[in-house]
Formats: C-alpha cells, structure tokens, sequence
C-alpha cells in the first residue's frame, strides 16, 4: 500500500524468481482535503426565547446536544443556561469534522418602579424612578414620558407603567401607584350657641367638605 502525496504517474515493476519482469503504470490523483463546514455565529438570546443554528459545507450533520432535528442542517434550541453547540459533519476525503456555537443565554430582565412618596394630597407632586441591572431607555404610561425620575402630580389615585425595551429580550415593564389624597374645599366652624358665660361651655362643631375621614387639630 502506497501512500500519495502529489499528483504524478506511477510506475510498478514486478520481478519473477525467473528473472522475467513486467511493469504497469498508473495514474494517481491526489485530493486535498477541504474544510468547508461553516455553523452560525455565537448569538445571545433571553431565557425563554428560541433561536435557529444553521450549518453548511457537508453532506450530513450531526448536532450535540440536541433533542429533535438532529441530522438536519438547522436545528432551533431554547437553551435555559449559555450553551455551546457542536456540528458534526464529512469533508469531500469523507474525514469527520466539527464546528461550535455558543448561544448566551441572559437571565428574565427585571425593572423596578417606586414612588416617592407614594401617597400625596392633592395638589402635591411625586416623584417616579425606575431602576434595573441594565442601561435601558424607560417609558411611562400613561404619561408617555421617556427618562427617569419622572416628577407627576396627580389629581386621583393613578397606576403608572413603565416599559423598558431589552435587547434580545423584548419588553420588560414594573407598575406603581401614587394614592392622592382629596384636600377638605371648606371647613366651617360653628359653636353651639354665639353667646356663653364666664366658666361655662360651648360646643364646636368642624364641617369639612368633601366627606371623608379627617385628623382635627384644636387651637
């Protein structure tokens, strides 16, 4: 068995114990060995999300790990934790060769919304800010006000919504309600009689408008 290197023509002469000889010649094509077996690039996605990985160059393929569509050239993957893919596939000399893939997986992206305070009167502003993990670009609903800290002033008890756009996970969002208190329009304060005598009494009645439940203060 000869083993080539270069393309060439090749000659084979063979010797009888007799000494009678003959030769054969043969024409040896050399193939070079390709690696044409391409894969997807790394990509990052968020946890929950799917993504397709994509091979090219090979008769057949082989994917590790990997639970259906193994032997195709894509496979779609939902991986729960950062995960590196391996494609398998023959060169054009039928040598196995490999490629990877890493696809990133982020953990579910959350934003918080506070307020503070969080109970005013009316009249009274709060102040809104939403924080999280990341630099991302809030919107408030139903403000539709970019930024943070947002100041509102409320005139009723209102539930505000901020959206926030996460790249490769979507929209995130966090929800927070101001109460806003009523301020009393009037307060009356009528004595039981106009007129008392020295070391006697008299009763004093406070009507406040709207009704509702007041703390009174007696100078």
């Amino acid at each position: 068995m000869t083993s080539y290197t270069d393309p060439s023509t090749y000659t084979v002469t063979g010797t009888a114990v007799n000494g009678c000889t003959n030769s054969a010649q043969s024409v040896a094509t050399v193939i070079t060995p390709s690696n044409n077996l391409t894969v997807s690039s790394s990509a990052t996605i968020c946890i929950g999300n799917s993504i397709t990985l994509t091979a090219a160059g090979s008769p057949g393929y082989t994917w590790t790990p990997c639970t259906t569509g193994c032997n195709s050239s894509t496979i779609s993957v939902s991986p729960t934790v950062t995960t590196t893919y391996t494609v398998s596939g023959l060169n054009n000399c039928g040598i196995v060769i490999t490629k990877t893939v890493q696809v990133v997986v982020t953990p579910p992206y959350v934003i918080t919304a506070t307020a503070q305070p969080n109970t005013i009167c009316a009249g009274s502003s709060s102040t809104l800010t939403a924080t999280s993990a990341g630099h991302v670009t809030y919107q408030w609903i139903p403000l539709f006000v970019n930024g943070s800290p947002v100041v509102v002033t409320p005139t009723v008890t209102t539930t505000y919504t901020v959206y926030s756009i996460v790249p490769n996970c979507g929209m995130a969002q966090a929800v927070v309600t101001i109460s806003v208190n009523p301020v009393p329009l009037t307060a009356n304060l009528n004595p039981s009689s106009n007129f008392v005598c020295a070391g006697t009494n008299a009763t004093l009645t406070a009507n406040v408008s709207p009704a509702g439940t007041y703390t009174y203060n007696w100078a």
